[in-house]
């Protein structure tokens, strides 16, 4: 028995260090296939003006602390935004100011990054973009989050009083929470992910490939059993699509009868007169895309049945987006600011192409943001 153990126990060191060898050697040849800013995470830094940014050449990001190998000297085009244009759920190729800049063979620099929002958008153009020359500079909105992220950065940063209202008491500015990822799912699994992320090439070649996007429809599933108000199944077998919406947390940021949502969105306003004032004076060209949520994007199935689970909260969602999207729209034609609305041409290609991760990121996959370039490059040639 104890000699039979002992094999055991030899066969199974032989197995494991078989293992991370293989992972180590993995890990080693994909280091020299790709490149850092494509897969490790960058380290994130508090920042007195725009809340957090990219520590300087963290994770393969460049001077700046943005998702590209070096920021040059010029750009023909500078992309702004929050997540949606950073390019969460792909590489940073497969963003879409990259392939924006590859359908048009010109220059597009990405000065964009997570938590971002229209008052970071008009310090990253006053700060940085200018900076570049472009002769046109391209702000991503994401009507999401940016109100309420908006709120949120002037009521809790003393150096933005100028953008509060007088009649809102800054103390009330706590109750402005939205509930964070890391709320959302497993700490313990957050930590390690963010262990590998900063240093595996590996881990996060294989988090952005379809083996990526099973594990992640699988881990939502368990957060649908353990968490239905927020996580909300989607499956269109006929369609060949499955996804994961997040309606009420979407909601929180979109509730436009939350006097902070409203604020948001009278803060918003405020800082695009300023970035097209500001480009006006710069002979830069501004315009502004609007991208829609997720559900948004898919409310064309729910319209069609509303019995499916979760019509009820997505509803509402897209209720208050639509208002907030006229709001926005009506004031961009009064104050001359071009825009695109990215909704039709992502509704129109979830039936074609699955243009969105199947868990609940609500982020668009390599195959969205090719969606938004070729709509963004399509309005340009008018423009």
């Amino acid at each position: 028995m104890r000699v039979l153990t002992e094999n055991i126990l030899i066969k199974a060191s032989l197995i494991t260090a078989s293992m991370f060898a293989a992972l180590f050697i993995g890990e080693g040849m994909l280091r020299v296939m790709f490149s850092p800013v494509d897969y490790l995470k960058p380290k994130v830094i508090q920042d007195p003006v725009y809340g957090v940014r990219i520590k300087p050449y963290s994770g393969g990001h460049d001077s700046w602390g943005y998702r590209n190998k070096m920021r040059p000297k010029t750009a023909d085009i500078v992309a702004i935004g929050d997540s949606q244009t950073y390019g969460i759920s792909a590489t940073a190729q497969n963003s879409w100011p990259k392939v924006l800049g590859s359908l048009l063979d010109k220059d597009v620099y990405n000065l964009s990054l997570g938590g971002y929002n229209p008052v970071c958008y008009y310090q990253a153009l006053k700060d940085e973009a200018h900076k570049l020359n472009p002769t046109l500079v391209i702000v991503g909105f994401y009507l999401g989050n940016d109100f309420l992220e908006a709120s949120q950065l002037v009521y809790n940063r003393p150096n933005l009083v100028h953008l509060r209202n007088s009649k809102l008491q800054f103390s009330e500015a706590n109750s402005l929470a939205v509930i964070p990822e890391s709320e959302r799912i497993d700490k313990t699994m957050v930590g390690f992910r963010d262990w590998l992320s900063q240093n595996s090439v590996l881990y996060r070649f294989l988090t952005h490939s379809a083996i990526g996007d099973l594990a992640r429809l699988f881990e939502s599933k368990v957060n649908r059993k353990t968490d239905g108000q927020h996580y909300i199944n989607f499956e269109d077998r006929g369609k060949n699509i499955t996804t994961v919406f997040t309606p009420s947390i979407r909601l929180k940021a979109m509730d436009l009868s939350n006097a902070w949502v409203k604020e948001g969105l009278r803060i918003a306003l405020n800082r695009f007169d300023a970035m097209s004032e500001f480009c006006r004076e710069k002979n830069i060209k501004l315009l502004v895309v609007m991208i829609p949520t997720k559900e948004n994007v898919f409310f064309q199935y729910f319209q069609e049945n509303q019995t499916i689970s979760g019509s009820k909260s997505i509803n509402e969602l897209v209720k208050n987006e639509t208002k907030a999207n006229e709001l926005v729209k009506k004031h961009f034609q009064e104050n001359n600011i071009a825009y695109l609305d990215l909704l039709g041409p992502l509704s129109r290609e979830v039936a074609k192409t699955k243009t969105y991760p199947r868990n609940e990121d609500g982020h668009p996959n390599k195959n969205g943001y090719l969606v938004i370039a070729r709509a963004i490059a399509g309005a340009l040639k008018n423009f």
